[in-house]
């Protein structure tokens, strides 16, 4: 089959995916988009049999038709979402997959993959590049910093920096590793007071569980020292496994893992919310799997001759052989990403503008 071929069913499958995810026949309007504040939105999908509270067992996704911003609705009231924060301990709990540390070659690619597989290696580096300060002069603080793995990863390049970190969850602390445990405070960034500003403030992985994320976006751009940098990632709703997926993607609704999201952000409301709040977007990445890349048919034919595998986190992936997969992993799901920008989860870097 022709390589044009190929690349125009691909362009296909992501037009009719767009379709089928937009139906605005159906208005909402009893709703205010959280970061834009207007009330014009559109239904996108409908999520059954959801793993969020208790209570909440169904959900629609609807999108801001302003800034583009997905929301779950009705949104999640309040013991909802400390349901998730404070009495499960989301945050703290450990997901990691132990399961290959005995097979043939662990013991070089397991290494390698948490150095340069994983997302925090990536913002940690960038972040300092982007900063253009010394690393002895550098102050840091990492919000919803869980038990502080890019903490660790800040420790580890600019062991000399000012690093601290501020998370809700309050076992959060009593899990940190212990070369950062001290620099943890428990507790809420809105309500907690800096005495000092910052050279970097992060949010990795954490925007999208915010029902008030302006709120934390505007205190953390006034913490900042002059041109320093807002680091934020988070899933991307308009990304080609989302589009795909719908909603059985894994970070619309996880069954086997609660996570809380109760906004989805792509590139237009990701730099929306930057752009609201005195930030210049000097970087902007998506970071993930390239299988989703690729034309459905492809995707398939991947999965039929190499295999997949369920990791123990409800994670699949393609190419059951362990030691072909993780050097598929790094070079395709880790490394190229950072050049190309494909994946479903975006990473966006932004300096303080000059007041």
């Amino acid at each position: 089959m022709p390589v044009y071929y190929a690349f125009f069913k691909r362009g296909v499958d992501i037009l009719k995916m767009e379709q089928e995810n937009s139906n605005s026949s159906k208005v909402i309007s009893d709703y205010k988009c959280v970061v834009c504040g207007e009330a014009e939105m559109e239904y996108v999908l409908h999520v059954p049999n959801v793993n969020f509270s208790k209570k909440i067992t169904q959900f629609d996704i609807i999108r801001c038709k302003h800034c583009g911003l997905a929301s779950m609705y009705p949104f999640p009231k309040k013991e909802d979402i400390e349901e998730i924060y404070n009495t499960e301990n989301v945050f703290s709990k450990d997901i990691s997959d132990t399961t290959n540390k005995k097979k043939w070659g662990a013991s070089f690619f397991e290494p390698a993959y948490a150095r340069y597989g994983t997302y925090y290696h990536y913002i940690a580096k960038k972040c300092v590049n982007l900063s253009g300060k010394r690393p002895e002069d550098l102050r840091i603080l990492d919000v919803g910093c869980s038990t502080g793995r890019l903490l660790k990863e800040f420790n580890r390049i600019v062991p000399k920096a000012d690093i601290q970190g501020i998370e809700i969850d309050p076992d959060a602390k009593n899990k940190a590793f212990n070369e950062v445990k001290d620099r943890i405070t428990i507790g809420n960034f809105l309500e907690q007071e800096y005495k000092d500003k910052f050279d970097i403030i992060t949010f990795c992985f954490v925007v999208e569980h915010l029902p008030n994320v302006d709120d934390y976006i505007k205190k953390a751009e006034k913490l900042l020292n002059e041109d320093g940098i807002l680091f934020y990632s988070s899933p991307d709703i308009g990304s080609r496994k989302a589009l795909q997926l719908k909603s059985k993607w894994r970070l619309i609704n996880d069954p086997i893992n609660k996570h809380g999201h109760v906004i989805w952000f792509n590139k237009k409301s990701a730099c929306y919310l930057a752009n609201k709040n005195n930030l210049e977007v000097v970087h902007y990445k998506n970071r993930g799997e390239f299988i989703y890349q690729l034309p459905i048919f492809l995707q398939k034919a991947m999965k039929f001759l190499f295999g997949s595998v369920q990791s123990p986190n409800g994670e699949v992936r393609v190419i059951k052989n362990y030691q072909l997969r993780m050097m598929y992993a790094l070079l395709f799901d880790a490394l190229l990403p950072e050049i190309f920008s494909w994946g479903d989860s975006f990473y966006l870097f932004a300096k303080k503008k000059p007041q």
